[in-house]
């Protein structure tokens, strides 16, 4: 077992960040991704961004199928493995989780299947 803290300082200095864009709107970014899915189900940018939204607001219902969905439609979208490398280190929302060895291995494996599409890939600040 992984501690899920540890994993994320560790992915932290190899620089292995990803964002998405932030708007100050109020309106619920998984809602409004859900109806991007819904008009443009083949779109994998609208699977991307939903489980992006998903991750980012911690309710984690819908990301990990989102992020698959995603590379389903689009084998080469570097930002979808890195998104589910992320949905691996902390499947919970992190806090004080455990993370197990495999789900360590997986996101890894993610991460670097990104960088290799991607070279040089990193939204680190």
């Amino acid at each position: 077992m992984v501690q899920c803290a540890t994993f994320i300082n560790l992915l932290a200095l190899v620089g292995l960040l990803t964002g998405m864009p932030q708007t100050r709107s109020t309106e619920n970014p998984v809602k409004k991704y859900e109806e991007e899915v819904r008009i443009h189900p083949d779109s994998a940018e609208a699977w991307y961004l939903l489980g992006e939204a998903d991750r980012r607001t911690f309710t984690r219902g819908k990301a990990k199928a989102a992020f698959e969905k995603a590379i389903e439609l689009r084998p080469d979208y570097a930002e979808a493995y890195n998104g589910l490398g992320w949905w691996y280190q902390a499947p919970s929302g992190c806090g004080n989780t455990i993370v197990p060895r495999s789900y360590f291995e997986k996101a890894v494996e993610l991460h670097t299947r990104a960088i290799w599409l991607k070279p040089g890939f990193s939204d680190a600040p």
